[in-house]
């Protein structure tokens, strides 16, 4: 029973993602952190991208994955539950010359990412249900990084976190 319970909730907010899809085009992605704060630019915080595996949980438009792409990234991993956000993300990295891996999944499923990726969890996959961001970050860790990985976490709602 809390198995159809969570698979009727994964299923509901997959409808909701696809009908709002469109007004989040581009908006919250890389280098910008949120307003009035200061951009991955100036902190740097990922480092060096040079060659690194990168994987973006929530996705999206895929904005945030180009500008790893843009600054040195060798692959881009990226999951999203809304077919609507991966067919636009596919889109906007089609002339990418870097290796692109998109995946339409809940972000507790591991279709299939590899070890040693940098990963990079969007603050909007998880927002509205921090618990659940959460237990999925966790269950991501275990499954894809490795001791050599790194991971951040941007949030412009900390105080949800």
């Amino acid at each position: 029973m809390l198995e159809a319970i969570k698979e009727d909730s994964i299923l509901a907010n997959k409808k909701s993602w696809d009908a709002v899809a469109p007004r989040f085009f581009g908006r919250s992605s890389l280098p910008i952190y949120g307003p009035f704060l200061p951009t991955e630019d100036e902190l740097h915080l990922f480092g060096d991208l040079s060659g690194k595996k990168v994987l973006e949980i929530g996705c999206g438009s895929g904005h945030s994955l180009k500008y790893m792409s843009e600054n040195g990234a060798s692959e881009l991993w990226g999951i999203d539950l809304s077919d609507t956000q991966i067919e636009t993300a596919r889109a906007l990295l089609s002339d990418n010359h870097t290796k692109v891996n998109l995946f339409q999944e809940a972000m507790e499923k591991n279709p299939g990412i590899p070890t040693k990726t940098t990963l990079f969890p969007n603050e909007e996959a998880g927002s509205l249900f921090p618990q659940k961001l959460i237990h999925a970050f966790i269950r991501a860790q275990a499954l894809i990084l490795t001791p050599t990985s790194s991971m951040l976490i941007r949030s412009s709602r900390t105080s949800s976190l």
